[in-house]
């Protein structure tokens, strides 16, 4: 027997559905049982690594997909049957389809979907998938009377499985994980606590919940109200609330928490409440008995039903009605006991291992019993079905077959015409001229031409592996519309899209060309139209060269990183010379300096005032004349720096191009700039180089060069972020690199040898964490 699942919510950040799809896959993997699961989760979502052991059973299979193409794929999977658990059933497979419906929330009150039309068009996806199933499987007793009401179901038509409660959730007594715990939500070891999980969904009433505390404030105590969950909604928000009924400093919204962190906040709670206005089931009520809180909940939809008489029921309506149950929940000690011994009890009746044995029995009753006992699927297998016994997990598309490997384009095939998309910055062009060079060797026969944005054109100007450069001009639609004209003439048997924005796809589609090249990102179902080969990105923090290294793959060429090269001609060289001769820098034996201050974003700059105290220590301790470099966006900053700095550096921002730029900075000693292209620049042109990062990744970015390449950064928790704000105070990450290191660094390569400086590090590149 093979099934198909919409497993997308079980592998994306998870509410209520996440973990009930995450829990069912485990359950039925646990089971003793022949059969086949095929997973479709939505292109960009799989990440296996969120998951536990149970994703590698050989029995499950992995297909990305937009869910609109669930349809087509299913087919060639040859699915027995379909189970959709998402309110929808995007396909059926030979004997029908299972879909899940929770509740009726939004068919109940349509005027809380954010969805645009979602009014009618909720109502009406279900009622299709409802009327579609050959078995719908909901959660409660509840949820099957509101499905029968609302679309007309016959009762005999619904199972009711219930959910369970994970093994996870018991009482966890970790008292160093709970101080840290406090620690972060800033309460203190003597405050007890009331707990609410559910966000501030308009339906998890926490509006009536802080009601009914402010009501019942001197009976709480000191004790705090945390609520867990985002505290932001279209219809509410948990700050505001709290504010307007004078709650303001009692309470915590920690946001969304760990796993750990919500057992541990279970475990210490003074008391448990959920108020909810309407649930399908009501999850975190049993999670918080498993864990040994008292329970407070509402008495409407399914929580009567999943609470029994293990919890204090109250009108979620009634801030005073809640509020006195919460106020006897935390007074009465025997009251107190007797609930949270009812609650364990009460929550052992429920196990996800009994849920995914009823789901399975649907399956079987659905499949003829040939197909529930292996026979069905397996005459697959005979018929030359190659999926039929994978012995691991494989992500694909659901496009046509487009894995990864040297044997993706057929061979022979013309390789004489290839285009390059690299539509990005100075940098991003330069640490693309390492992949044209394998190209060249590779295909040495080949005609390379890349596409770029103008005023990246000079990086190329005079590089042997490339033969043209077209000008993508952005700026009006005429001479895009005429770059995509010009694509499609030209002829080109491969293009190799290494930007990935919507420009360079756009231009894929468009092309006609026979082989497309790109990376399958995150989020981006266009590279499934885009095309015709896609590659997986390579892990997070790989460098960049390597990044596009790996585009070579489906053409079958591997190569290793090699340095960025900038190729400057023996005249540009020697206008170099001149050019800091007519500044007046005349061959003293001083040793030159180059600072770049400037950053495309604000926050990856190290402060003016730094390089202004860094140039007049270099200029009296290590006896260097010290350069500002930059274009006319950095005119501004360097001026800043040479009014500040006591030694008068020498201003050469906006006085030359980037040609005349990489030839001065050859000339100089040492290159001290942020994360920027022309510290690439630097580094390609055989120039010793100091990177100030911030918020970038280091080890994604940092200069590949022949000389030594130093990178200072702070190793902080939000390293990386790549945020224009920042947490803990403005710029924090590039503030707290000093003034010291940054000249301790620049003395130690100054000191060296020119000759050793560079060849100090073979492999192009070296970290240094501050």
């Amino acid at each position: 027997m093979r099934v198909g699942i919409y497993a997308t919510p079980a592998v994306r950040d998870r509410g209520g559905i996440g973990w009930y799809v995450y829990y069912l896959l485990r359950g039925l993997l646990r089971l003793n049982e022949d059969f086949e699961l095929v997973c479709y989760v939505d292109r960009g979502s799989l990440d296996l690594g969120r998951l536990d052991a149970w994703a590698s059973d050989p029995r499950v299979r992995w297909r990305e997909t937009p869910r609109w193409a669930i349809k087509f794929r299913a087919q060639r999977d040859g699915l027995d049957l379909y189970h959709g658990t998402n309110f929808r059933l995007q396909t059926v497979g030979r004997y029908g389809g299972v879909v899940t419906i929770y509740d009726g929330w939004l068919d109940r009150h349509p005027e809380y979907s954010t969805r645009l039309f979602g009014q009618r068009s909720a109502a009406s996806r279900t009622s299709r998938a409802v009327w579609r199933a050959r078995k719908v499987v909901t959660i409660s007793q509840f949820s099957a009377r509101e499905i029968t009401e609302l679309y007309g179901l016959p009762a005999e038509r619904i199972e009711v499985v219930y959910c369970g409660v994970s093994e996870e959730f018991r009482p966890l007594r970790d008292p160093a994980a709970m101080a840290m715990l406090r620690e972060k939500l800033a309460l203190s070891p003597d405050e007890g606590f009331v707990l609410f999980v559910g966000g501030a969904d308009p339906r998890k009433n926490h509006r009536v919940f802080l009601q009914a505390a402010a009501g019942q404030a001197a009976r709480l105590g000191r004790r705090k109200l945390i609520l867990v969950g985002d505290p932001v909604h279209r219809f509410g928000n948990y700050l505001e609330t709290a504010k307007a009924v004078g709650l303001e400093g009692r309470v915590i919204c920690p946001g969304r928490v760990s796993g750990m962190e919500l057992r541990l906040l279970y475990s210490h709670a003074d008391l448990f409440v959920f108020p909810s206005l309407y649930e399908g089931f009501g999850m975190p009520v049993l999670e918080a008995m498993a864990c040994g809180a008292p329970v407070v909940t509402s008495d409407r939809s399914s929580l009567p039903e999943v609470a029994g008489d293990a919890a204090l029921l109250a009108n979620p309506d009634d801030p005073a009605e809640l509020g006195q149950a919460m106020a006897r929940a935390l007074e009465d000690r025997a009251l107190r006991d007797s609930l949270v011994a009812k609650g364990f009890e009460r929550a052992k009746l429920f196990r996800w291992e009994e849920s995914a044995r009823q789901v399975m029995r649907v399956y079987r009753e659905l499949c003829p019993p040939a197909c529930s006992s292996g026979s069905c699927s397996s005459g697959n297998a005979a018929s030359g079905d190659p999926h039929q016994h994978r012995p691991r997990i494989v992500s694909q598309s659901l496009a046509p077959d487009r894995s990864v490997g040297p044997a993706l384009v057929p061979r022979p095939m013309s390789m004489r015409n290839i285009l390059l998309l690299k539509l990005r910055y100075i940098g991003d062009v330069l640490l693309a001229t390492p992949i044209l060079r394998a190209l060249r060797q590779a295909l040495p026969d080949s005609r390379v031409t890349v596409a770029v944005y103008p005023g990246t054109e000079d990086v190329l100007r005079h590089n042997p592996d490339v033969a043209e450069v077209l000008l993508v001009d952005r700026s009006r639609f005429g001479t895009q519309a005429q770059f995509y004209h010009e694509v499609r003439k030209r002829g080109f048997d491969c293009v190799i899209d290494m930007t990935g924005n919507d420009r360079a796809e756009f231009t894929c589609l468009l092309s006609n060309i026979p082989v497309r090249i790109g990376f399958r990102e995150s989020r981006r179902w266009r590279g499934w139209l885009a095309y015709t080969h896609e590659v997986d990105s390579p892990p997070e923090g790989t460098h960049r060269i390597s990044r596009d290294l790996a585009l070579l793959a489906p053409l079958g060429i591997t190569a290793k990183p090699e340095p960025p090269t900038v190729w400057l001609t023996k005249e540009e060289e020697e206008q170099g010379g001149r050019l800091l001769q007519e500044l007046g820098i005349s061959p003293d034996g001083r040793l030159l300096v180059m600072f770049h201050p400037g950053a495309r974003y604000w926050f990856k700059a190290w402060p003016a005032e730094r390089f202004a105290q860094l140039a007049d220590r270099l200029s009296s301790e290590a006896g260097c004349r010290v350069l500002i470099g930059g274009g006319a966006r950095e005119q501004a900053v360097a001026a800043q720096i040479q009014e500040l700095a006591r030694c008068r550096p020498i201003n050469i921002t906006g006085r030359v191009d980037l040609r005349q730029f990489a030839a001065i900075v050859k000339c100089c000693a040492l290159y001290i700039g942020n994360d920027n292209g022309s510290m690439h620049l630097a580094a390609a042109v055989g120039t010793p180089v100091i990177g100030l990062f911030g918020p970038s990744s280091p080890s994604e970015w940092t200069p590949y060069g022949t000389a030594e390449v130093t990178t200072i950064y702070k190793g902080l928790d939000c390293r990386d972020c790549y945020h224009p704000t920042c947490m803990r105070g403005e710029q924090s990450c590039m503030r707290q690199i000093t003034v010291d290191e940054v000249f301790e660094t620049a003395r130690r390569l100054l000191s060296m040898p020119s000759g050793s400086r560079a060849q100090s590090v073979g492999d192009g590149s070296q970290e240094r964490s501050a």
